[in-house]
């Protein structure tokens, strides 16, 4: 039975990549193989080809391991590098280690070469797999902090609708009868008087909308950041409404405020954002049923 690897060989002898060859084809390994000798033409290599190891001499005539180690971990980390050399020693093949080799071997004893190829492209395959298997579990989890963020909106769009219907009924009656008292014959301050009522009530519908807007915009992150000074109680409580609309019925909800709690400069928005966020994520974490 016969196995096929795609080597590259850095090495400036023939001679010494013929007998490595005839080695591994000694041991039924048949690899595909390139020889390459320069830095120009080891970054070719690595660009246009898919590669299942490096083998490289250590002393070449135009760069030597530490040089192709570099490139390598560069250009193609994921590929494992072995250095095969006849001259290298002890202090020499640390350093290459410590470089970033992942083995190396005496040309004059080449036994190890084929279990030791074996393991490093094996291991190599298992990384690759351990980090595509990360990756996707990286883009599982983003999804599903977005399905849950939507989830968080969607609870939110019921509650908010309902509190800007009933800002606009507010706003729509004080117009109507805004109207009527302006057909009744009034004297001037009784005149005055309804309609600084109904302004005043349509203004406090109109600021309450500015305020939940505000809040819904820290939310999806698209508020503008102004700095200002704060006070977290009254923030919490100017939002404690619409955090209760993120958490499940069946969990409790309660704040407990510091009474002597000192202002802070920050972005209201920014915060908003940030205690939304917060209850989203304690309340997916909780189970049914917890207190919040």
């Amino acid at each position: 039975m016969t196995s096929s690897w795609k080597l590259l060989l850095v090495e400036d002898n023939p001679d010494d990549s013929a007998l490595l060859l005839r080695h591994l084809k000694n041991a039924h390994i048949i690899p595909s193989s390139q020889r390459i000798d320069s830095k120009v033409d080891l970054k070719l290599a690595l660009r246009d080809g898919d590669w299942d190891a490096v083998i490289c001499d250590y002393n070449l005539p135009q760069l030597n391991a530490l040089d192709v180690i570099s490139i390598v971990k560069e250009l193609k980390p994921e590929i494992p590098l072995i250095v095969v050399s006849g001259s290298i020693g002890e202090d020499l093949a640390v350093e290459a280690m410590r470089a970033g080799a992942n083995d190396y071997i005496m040309k004059g004893n080449l036994t190890r070469l084929v279990p030791v190829i074996q393991r490093e492209i094996k291991d190599a395959f298992h990384h690759r797999e351990r980090k595509d298997l990360e990756e996707t579990l990286k883009k599982s989890e983003e999804n599903l902090r977005q399905a849950q963020k939507l989830e968080s909106i969607g609870q939110l769009a019921g509650g908010i609708a309902h509190d800007f219907n009933n800002m606009l009924t507010t706003i729509f009656l004080q117009s109507d009868v805004l109207m009527e008292g302006l057909q009744e014959k009034k004297c001037l301050v009784e005149l005055v008087q309804h309609v600084k009522r109904g302004v005043g009530q349509i203004k406090k519908s109109a600021d309450r909308a500015t305020n939940l807007t505000r809040q819904l915009l820290a939310f999806s992150r698209k508020q503008v950041i102004q700095s200002k000074v704060v006070n977290l109680n009254t923030m919490i409580a100017d939002i404690e409404s619409m955090l209760r609309r993120v958490i499940e019925e069946n969990i409790a909800f309660h704040t407990t405020l510091a009474p002597d709690l000192k202002n802070i400069k920050i972005d209201p928005g920014h915060l908003e954002q940030i205690l939304l966020n917060l209850v989203v994520n304690s309340r997916d974490a909780m189970p049914k049923g917890g207190t919040l």
